[in-house]
């Protein structure tokens, strides 16, 4: 599995599994509400979504994390399992088209 640290490692991995290395940021949508469903299936709302910032500049959004994750990793170097996905500023169609790469499916998101 590639490992992604830096914003030049990211288009060669889109569509793949990847162990992403980087700071974890919580970021603040303001008065901005995400909905979000839990794997129990309860729902949800927040304003608060998490990216990993990259070596060397850029990041790769993780969206909504878990409230103790946020709490416990904000501001550290972490590494997060998931599938990467290109930005879907480009792909016609798209519901909400962002310009920022995407981790999904993620298996993990520990301290470094």
């Amino acid at each position: 599995m590639p490992n992604v640290a830096s914003s030049a490692d990211l288009a060669a991995n889109f569509d793949a599994e990847v162990t992403l290395v980087g700071t974890y940021q919580v970021m603040d949508q303001g008065r901005h509400k995400i909905a979000y469903t839990n794997e129990d299936g309860s729902t949800g709302m927040t304003s608060k979504t998490v990216r990993v910032g990259l070596d060397g500049g850029g990041s790769v959004a993780l969206w909504v994390r878990p409230a103790d994750e946020m709490g416990l990793l904000d501001g550290k170097r972490v590494k997060a399992v998931g599938k990467l996905v290109g930005p879907t500023a480009a792909q016609p169609g798209a519901a909400a088209p962002d310009a920022t790469p995407s981790l999904i499916q993620i298996k993990s998101v520990d301290a470094e």
